[in-house]
């Protein structure tokens, strides 16, 4: 008895489990990346909550093996999608950008932003530990933003 009680209890959190990660990702956003990216598998999807507006940041692994990150908007609008990229395919208008900005520093990381607009802008990623910064450059070199 005790051993088919356990049983069952493992298979209920199992399903509330399965249950949990379904609900994170409403069926509109899921719906979206399914359209946008058929045949992708969907890594996580989080809800959360940027400059007050509510979205859902799905990783997501693409048929060609590619990891994006898409912010979705609830009802299945697609915000952004981002992507890591080589510093060494950054357009030479960013890079000129960062480096004007930020003489005698290297920048670390960079990744790709495709706006909803389908405009394009670049995130660099520079310093390290607690001093780790990050800048986005529009591709004709614009500074936009450090966080």
């Amino acid at each position: 008895m005790k051993r088919m009680l356990m049983v069952s209890s493992v298979l209920c959190f199992g399903a509330g489990a399965a249950l949990a990660s379904t609900d994170a990702c409403p069926g509109p956003v899921t719906a979206a990346i399914n359209k946008a990216y058929p045949a992708s598998t969907v890594e996580s999807c989080k809800k959360e909550v940027e400059k007050g507006t509510t979205q859902y940041e799905v990783k997501v692994t693409t048929k060609q093996a590619s990891k994006i990150e898409v912010d979705v908007a609830p009802d299945g609008k697609i915000l952004q999608t981002e992507e890591k990229v080589d510093l060494k395919t950054v357009p030479k208008a960013v890079t000129d950008g960062f480096t004007a900005k930020y003489k005698d520093v290297k920048a670390t990381g960079a990744e790709k932003q495709i706006k909803a607009d389908g405009s394009i802008q670049y995130e660099l990623k520079f310093g390290a530990g607690k001093k780790k910064k990050e800048v986005t450059f529009s591709e004709s070199g614009k500074f936009l933003e450090e966080e």
